[in-house]
């Protein structure tokens, strides 16, 4: 017995192959496979990931597919998502979902409390029985996702955008910006919003790294500290609202909350948190379960962490 789990995010795709009782058979990345935020290329993205996974595995061989994706919940991102698999040749049950439903699995909490994550998107979300019943944001970089990989990406280049502009203070991310955008002019103003302009949502997240690099070293960056620490009251604010408590077991996930200098400020309010560096487990648990087979990720954990 075989069984997928696919955790489908904005910037990376992560398809895991499993035995239900812990072998790992297979494993596939690829770029994001969002349909939402990555539109014309994100199914491709889907099916490179499965395909690495799979390997020499027939697709008739799995017995239970789980999808966690930001945005499943909308009927429309959900049947792109199902049609893409079943084109595959896959014919196993399946089960797709919104990621943060396979990142809250993977913390193991017995199916009640509370998951924080901040990568492309950035929610608080509260389950029992495994069942959303309170979430905060999760609205989409235009209305929401306070805190998140885009947000903070974008307060980076805002910060930038200031200094050029004799707005705000000097800050050590405006000489990395423009060399990561290969802007050389002595007035880079108008080439730095013409190539912000043509990122997609989902590459804004990418510049949030400056920030939390700035402040992970002896001096911080003031302006990247600001940030930072504007993130963490933002993120903490989320899980609170949601009615998480100090001495409450948190799940966090995302890259933004990986260890460092943003996961530190959220375990100094939340000392009982911990980290899900491989949401893809929840998603192979919830195969399992749709397969009716028994799962217990066990060991798995520590084997598939990069």
């Amino acid at each position: 017995m075989s069984l997928l789990g696919l955790d489908v995010g904005g910037t990376s795709t992560r398809a895991l192959l499993c035995s239900a009782d812990g072998v790992v058979l297979g494993r596939g990345r690829a770029d994001g496979g969002n349909p939402r935020s990555n539109p014309g290329t994100a199914l491709e993205q889907l099916r490179l990931a499965v395909h690495q996974a799979l390997g020499s595995h027939p697709a008739a061989s799995l017995s239970g597919v789980a999808i966690g994706a930001a945005g499943a919940g909308h009927p429309e991102v959900r049947e792109l998502l199902e049609q893409a698999v079943r084109r595959l040749g896959i014919s196993a049950p399946l089960a797709v979902v919104p990621d943060i439903d396979i990142a809250f699995r993977a913390g193991d909490l017995g199916g009640d409390g509370v998951l924080l994550l901040s990568g492309t998107g950035a929610i608080a979300a509260r389950f029992r029985g495994h069942a959303l019943v309170q979430r905060c944001d999760g609205m989409g970089w235009l209305l929401g996702d306070r805190g998140s990989g885009v947000w903070l990406g974008l307060e980076v280049l805002r910060a930038v955008a200031a200094e050029l502009d004799d707005r705000g203070p000097s800050t050590v991310m405006t000489a990395q910006v423009l060399t990561h955008l290969g802007i050389e002019q002595a007035d880079p103003r108008q080439a730095l919003v013409a190539q912000v302009h043509a990122l997609p949502p989902s590459q804004l997240g990418s510049f949030a790294r400056l920030a939390l690099m700035a402040c992970d070293q002896p001096h911080a960056d003031p302006v990247a500290q600001s940030l930072v620490d504007q993130a963490a009251d933002l993120l903490c604010g989320h899980a609170s609202t949601v009615g998480a408590v100090a001495d409450e077991p948190l799940v966090t996930a995302g890259g933004l909350l990986a260890p460092g200098p943003l996961a530190d400020l959220i375990q100094e309010r939340f000392p009982l948190a911990r980290h899900v560096a491989e949401p893809v487990l929840g998603a192979c648990g919830l195969a399992a379960e749709v397969a009716g087979t028994p799962w217990d990720a066990g060991h798995l954990s520590g084997l598939l962490e990069d």
